[in-house]
């Protein structure tokens, strides 16, 4: 299976994983910034995580949720 069938078939699936991964990048990306001197403080540090780790799975249900198709529920189906 590769992304593009499973972004076609699984997009809620696809969207988790993007948003983890962002939180991931942003978290390793922020330490590489503090390694190098950057003048990042822990509560920047924990502020910015904080916010992608919140923005990121919201952002990925909007992108999932347009790639779904409705379907009506299994016991009202007549």
């Amino acid at each position: 299976m590769n992304l593009k069938t499973t972004a076609r078939t699984e997009p809620v699936a696809t969207a988790a994983g993007t948003a983890v991964s962002a939180t991931v990048v942003v978290a390793a990306g922020l330490a590489l910034l503090r390694a190098f001197g950057v003048p990042i403080d822990d509560t920047q540090h924990t502020a910015i995580v904080g916010f992608v780790g919140v923005v990121a799975p919201l952002a990925a249900a909007l992108w999932a949720r347009a790639r779904v198709t409705p379907v009506p529920p299994q016991h009202r189906r007549e």
